[in-house]
């Protein structure tokens, strides 16, 4: 890293990796276009059988591979990702799936808009559907507890290219400050 990316967040790329091998190539190649220059991916594997883990070591040499001895969930996965980013030092998790692919400047775009009180999820689309939305951001009913408005396979509404406050978001790709964990401990 060099002077200038040691004054930017420090950023894991936390993926959870579960036999993965048919997509996982794409998405490190994806990876390896993001402009941020202070992140670092961070795959917790699931006991992975089908040399996914290997091959994400080979291809993304960077990465930090964690791997457990038995499938622990996604929530298991990302509770041993998260302590890793504690005891590491990082600002910032990033939860993002491995069956995406990623723009070139979504890390800084996110970064950008994030702080310590403020967690980001972006626009999504749902991969070879131009146009429709992977988006499962909005608004939540708490009294009835149920998604009001999910965009789920919907095409762009008027207005959604603006930033605005949501009440829900799922972890497919949502960055975290660590201090959130710091203060609320882990996930369930």
């Amino acid at each position: 890293m060099t002077s200038a990316s040691q004054e930017l967040p420090a950023v894991a790329v936390l993926t959870i990796n579960y036999n993965s091998a048919p997509y996982i190539g794409d998405f490190l190649a994806s990876l390896e276009g993001v402009g941020y220059p202070n992140y670092r991916l961070v795959v917790v594997d699931n006991a992975s059988a089908d040399g996914s883990a290997e091959e994400i070591g080979r291809l993304f040499p960077r990465t930090v591979v964690i791997a457990n001895g038995e499938n622990l969930g996604i929530t298991g996965g990302h509770n041993v990702g998260i302590r890793y980013c504690l005891e590491e030092g990082f600002d910032y998790v990033l939860f993002l799936n491995n069956d995406t692919v990623v723009s070139a400047d979504f890390l800084d775009r996110l970064v950008s808009a994030a702080d310590a009180r403020t967690m980001v999820a972006p626009k999504t689309y749902l991969h070879g559907r131009p146009g429709l939305l992977d988006d499962t951001v909005g608004d939540f009913d708490w009294r009835r507890g149920v998604w009001r408005g999910w965009l789920y396979g919907k095409p762009e509404p008027p207005g959604f290219d603006r930033p605005r406050e949501v009440s829900m978001a799922s972890l497919c790709c949502l960055l975290v400050h660590v201090g959130v964990f710091r203060d609320a401990g882990l996930m369930d």
